[in-house]
């Protein structure tokens, strides 16, 4: 696979809003790499798009067309491997309420170890914490 960055779901957002004060920061850091998206990444996209009822088709619709462009990367045994040595990394620390609370951003980091990408993030709390893991905030 060529050399790629992963988003989370905070950069995602910048990325696809113009008018946002860190776009040009993101598109910048993003614009020479493949952009990835892990699934779970994609599940917050959709179920964000359920918080307002009325515009659920609209809000689908738009998702669906702006993922076309982004490598969508699915969970495997390798990734899933990852997860847990991180959960229970993060239980021996903290507990479970802890793994709760970062359960996507497990995945997130997960996917991002197991393809040897950085994440770009909007909060690099929730990554910092994670060895070997290259984290770029805009």
């Amino acid at each position: 696979m060529q050399p790629g960055i992963i988003l989370d779901t905070g950069a995602w957002s910048i990325l696809e809003n113009p008018k946002h004060s860190s776009h040009t920061e993101a598109k910048r850091h993003a614009q020479t790499l493949v952009n990835c998206l892990p699934m779970a990444v994609v599940g917050e996209l959709y179920f964000g798009a359920y918080h307002q009822p009325e515009r659920v088709t609209t809000r689908v619709r738009e998702i669906d067309n702006k993922l076309r462009p982004f490598k969508i990367l699915r969970p495997d045994k390798e990734i899933g491997r990852i997860w847990g040595e991180l959960a229970n990394k993060r239980k021996a620390e903290f507990g479970n309420n802890k793994v709760v609370k970062d359960y996507t951003d497990m995945w997130i980091a997960a996917t991002a170890l197991r393809y040897g990408f950085p994440v770009l993030t909007t909060n690099i709390k929730d990554f910092e914490w994670i060895e070997d893991l290259i984290v770029i905030e805009v």
